[in-house]
């Protein structure tokens, strides 16, 4: 859902600050974000900036780092690529007997989900053809209390959830 943006630096001098700058398509950049040099003229010093809206598809991150006089350099650029918006809330967790999943952005799409012990032994296996809403997951009664892993995947995301049974 996010971008974690990290960056080291060695032997800063004369720095005044970090534009961190993001393009959809690696030519027509935008800034997203400043950070502050911290000043330091020794060492390593590393920064971090968080792209809380990154596209879907390709992203491209290229940084502009400032001195104090107004010149500035481009770093090389950087691409991560978000395959999927798609995400799901869970609950409850503890569950009891039944789990309820919640897909957001999933536009019809066929969907498994597969409820696992900790060896990887298969408690239940679903598929659901043209999902978009929640779905209520039933669990044998007799599971035992315990760890399991949830996994909810489609054609291009899998998504794994540990969960408690009470």
């Amino acid at each position: 859902k996010t971008v974690d943006l990290l960056w080291m630096t060695e032997n800063e001098e004369n720095l005044s600050h970090y534009r961190v700058m993001r393009s959809g398509d690696g030519r027509n950049f935008e800034m997203i974000g400043t950070v502050t040099s911290r000043g330091t003229n020794g060492g390593t010093t590393e920064y971090r900036l968080n792209d809380p809206h990154p596209f879907t598809g390709r992203n491209f991150y290229q940084l502009e780092s400032y001195d104090h006089d107004g010149k500035f350099k481009r770093s090389s650029i950087v691409q991560v690529d978000i395959r999927s918006a798609i995400y799901y809330t869970v609950s409850p967790n503890p569950f009891t007997n039944r789990i309820r999943i919640v897909p957001a952005n999933l536009t019809g799409q066929q969907i498994e989900i597969k409820l696992t012990d900790l060896q990887g032994r298969t408690i239940i296996t679903k598929q659901f053809a043209g999902l978009t809403g929640p779905v209520s997951l039933a669990v044998p009664d007799d599971l035992a209390a315990g760890v399991y892993l949830l996994r909810i995947s489609n054609a291009d995301n899998i998504q794994v959830f540990k969960m408690v049974k009470e």
